[in-house]
């Protein structure tokens, strides 16, 4: 009877410390960013600044206070960037960045998103101090690991030999964006409602962005005239929405909010789908649709007879009664009719087609110079064909190329290439085996859409620029879902 008192009087006197320090820190936090409020405020030349700080400032201490919070809010405001049609944005900014809304000063080199990745990083190490929460390590962590090595490899291979540190670095920091918030996720996602939560974060991230863009879009005088009223990368996000929506009508029991209130969502998202005009996102998704069906066969034989040959014959024939048509409704069939017939696209896609073609031939030219180490980060690589300059587009294009797989090579090396591959095909094997695996048919949607947008960031990564913050913040968190998901078969 002592002892259990005594054990008891223990565990109280846990709670009471534990309780003192998150009022300890919450204090220390509240005084430290009020104190930093005041101090940046005066130096601010946007009007928005002390609310968007303030925000920020409550989004700090709530991560300190719960980590996973960081997950979630790192997921949702990261995919809301948008350079096109919010530059103001500040959540992937440093805070250099003059157009900002949180710009503070040109020396300030890290964004918010940074110092929201530190904070969870912090409060997860205090939280396993306090016994409160276990490192779990991630199924795909060696593969990751084994990428990541080969990319500090091309960083210091490139930066050691005069390579543009600042461009380097900008280069590079994705995919410690990658890596970081993948373990954190794997860490933090510990159930399955934890894993409904992020895929709705996600989801909600994706549409409010739609509807933003679509306002945007819809309001703003000359907003046709932009070549995407999105960042081409955005496109390629949005199909996982569409991915969703229709393994949710394929998976039985799949659910009503899943079939009918995602659909619903996603009218801004297939408005700015269509009018961003991305070939590249459309292309994957249409290829990708390969792997729907192959795993809907794998789980449910009689729903792919019942629907993939339906499915087959609207594709067809949409893609003859628009194949002459133009306008956004018919923009996906001359996607196809231009892989069939180059000739018939437009001007304007020619040109761009004929820019890959021969900025292709430049990367084959430049690794062919070193095969095995590539050169580096912060490298120019080289230009035997010349290409035109598009700095007023992009600035970094005699670094960064359309092609993002090959683009590894050239940066990070052969043996980099290889563990880029790696690490993707060991991802969808991953994916694939626990969509199939799993039993609920809420779990099969979650799973088999964040497998099927590996295949989908892979293929748009070949033909368009893909290696950036935004996207690796949504594959990490795509691959930590079907790590826990996982993780759940195997103590099952």
């Amino acid at each position: 009877m002592q002892s259990i008192t005594a054990r008891t009087e223990v565990d109280a006197q846990t709670l009471v410390e534990r309780a003192t320090w998150r009022w300890r820190l919450s204090y220390a936090a509240g005084v430290l960013g009020a104190l930093f409020l005041v101090r940046v405020t005066f130096f601010s030349a946007h009007a928005g600044f002390p609310a968007a700080l303030g925000l920020y400032a409550f989004g700090f201490v709530a991560i300190l206070l719960r980590p996973v919070l960081g997950v979630y809010i790192i997921t949702f405001f990261g995919l809301l960037a948008d350079d096109v049609n919010t530059p103001w944005w500040p959540f992937l900014k440093n805070g250099s960045s003059s157009e900002s809304v949180l710009y503070i000063n040109d020396a300030v080199v890290f964004s918010p998103m940074e110092t929201y990745l530190v904070a969870t990083i912090v409060s997860v190490l205090l939280h396993i101090t306090l016994r409160r929460l276990t490192f779990v390590r991630p199924p795909l962590i060696w593969p990751l690991s084994a990428f990541m090595f080969f990319i500090v490899v091309g960083f210091v291979w490139g930066v050691g030999r005069g390579g543009d540190l600042t461009i380097a670095l900008w280069e590079a920091r994705p995919f410690a964006t990658l890596f970081i918030v993948y373990v954190l996720a794997s860490t933090l996602i510990r159930t399955r409602k934890q894993v409904h939560i992020v895929s709705w974060v996600v989801i909600g991230a994706l549409c409010v962005e739609a509807a933003r863009s679509m306002y945007w879009y819809l309001t703003t005088p000359g907003a046709d005239l932009f070549n995407s009223p999105i960042e081409h990368s955005a496109a390629s996000h949005m199909n996982l929405l569409f991915v969703t929506i229709i393994l949710a009508w394929l998976v039985r029991d799949s659910g009503f909010e899943r079939r009918l209130v995602i659909p619903l969502l996603c009218i801004p998202v297939v408005f700015i789908y269509l009018v961003s005009e991305r070939r590249s996102a459309i292309a994957a998704l249409m290829l990708c649709m390969a792997f729907v069906f192959i795993y809907v066969a794998a789980v449910d034989v009689r729903r792919f007879w019942q629907f993939g040959p339906m499915a087959v014959f609207f594709l067809v024939a949409y893609v003859l009664v628009f194949w002459n048509a133009s306008g956004i409704l018919g923009f996906p069939a001359g996607v196809v009719k231009a892989q069939i017939s180059p000739e018939s696209a437009s001007l304007e896609d020619q040109s761009s087609d004929a820019y890959r073609v021969i900025e292709h031939l430049d990367i084959l030219a430049t690794i062919q110079r070193s095969p095995v180490m590539g050169i580096g980060f912060g490298q120019k690589y080289d230009k035997p064909i010349p290409l035109p300059d598009i700095s007023f587009g992009f600035i970094w294009w005699e670094y960064i190329t359309h092609n993002g797989i090959m683009w590894i090579w050239l940066k990070a090396g052969y043996f980099g290439f290889i563990a880029m591959f790696n690490f993707i095909g060991r991802a969808l094997f991953l994916g694939m085996k626990t969509a199939v695996s799993v039993v609920d048919p809420k779990d099969r949607v979650i799973a088999a859409s964040a497998a099927i947008f590996i295949p989908i960031y892979t293929i748009y990564s070949y033909v368009d620029i893909s290696w950036g913050t935004q996207s690796l913040i949504l594959l990490a968190v795509c691959l930590a879902m079907i790590g826990r998901l996982h993780e759940e078969l195997e103590a099952t």
